[in-house]
């Protein structure tokens, strides 16, 4: 199949490198050429060295980013915990550290959602459909530590509602006889994404029945991405995993956050 993929694209030749990330491969260098084209021991070789090189750089680079995005989101993190430990009140606390709690997840809205109450914050769904969230939650999430999708619609249909502001959640549960949510909220994103032709592979019939078989045509082919929000990083969804532990003699409502481990 990939041999009549290749000469429906009018490739005479392929090589490819590997580049590898922690012992996963993270990508290809796919090299194509018209007509036949053997290469020697030592290009290969030497490619395979550029591709080592290059997942080294990656690897590298990835835990660089990822080190200092964790950084700026410990800080914010440690701003919220004094913030909502100064308050008797977990949703006082909360709705007081407002700014930084959505900076802590890059999101322009989030909720605290608790008994009956929810308190919006920033760019939320309205009063009824936050109550349908939480019904929701309590259903479906309980006491899951932390539950987060780009496209809740795919997750839950009716939720395409609230596609404007709420196609993507981040959700942390807080546990208590009767728990606490706090819920971040993106909005849908629309993406076109151009592909070199229509990616799903066409089924044709022969002999044997049904065959799966390589795409011929690679006119650009576009494809747009609706209900979908930015995807969370996961340094923001272990940011949001904060834990509370409950104070002695405390009552509900009355929380410490803090960090887990």
């Amino acid at each position: 199949m990939h041999i009549q993929y290749l000469k429906n694209m009018g490739v005479g030749a392929s090589m490819s490198v590997s580049l590898i990330r922690e012992g996963v491969l993270w990508g290809l260098i796919a090299c194509h050429h018209r007509t036949a084209r053997p290469l020697s021991f030592e290009i290969r070789q030497g490619c395979e060295l550029c591709g080592r090189f290059l997942s080294i750089q990656l690897a590298a680079k990835e835990k660089l980013e990822d080190r200092g995005q964790k950084q700026a989101l410990k800080a914010l993190t440690d701003e919220i915990v004094a913030a909502v430990s100064r308050r008797e009140d977990l949703m006082v606390g909360l709705a007081e550290s407002a700014g930084p709690l959505m900076e802590l997840a890059d999101a322009p809205g989030v909720a605290v959602l608790h008994g009956e109450a929810a308190t919006p914050l920033g760019a939320s769904p309205g009063p009824e459909e936050l109550r349908r969230l939480h019904a929701w939650l309590r259903r479906t999430v309980a006491d899951q530590p932390v539950f987060h999708a780009e496209s809740l619609s795919r997750v839950e249909p009716d939720f395409a509602r609230i596609k404007d502001v709420a196609s993507g959640v981040l959700c942390l549960s807080i546990p208590e006889p009767d728990p606490w949510y706090v819920v971040w909220f993106r909005p849908e994103v629309i993406q076109t994404v151009s592909w070199g032709g229509n990616p799903e592979k066409p089924v044709e019939s022969s002999a044997e029945g049904a065959v799966l078989g390589p795409r011929r045509s690679f006119a650009l082919w576009k494809q747009v991405v609706e209900q979908t929000a930015v995807a969370w990083k996961p340094a923001e969804i272990e940011a949001g995993n904060m834990r509370a532990g409950g104070r002695e003699g405390g009552k509900p409502g009355s929380r410490e956050a803090g960090m887990p481990g």
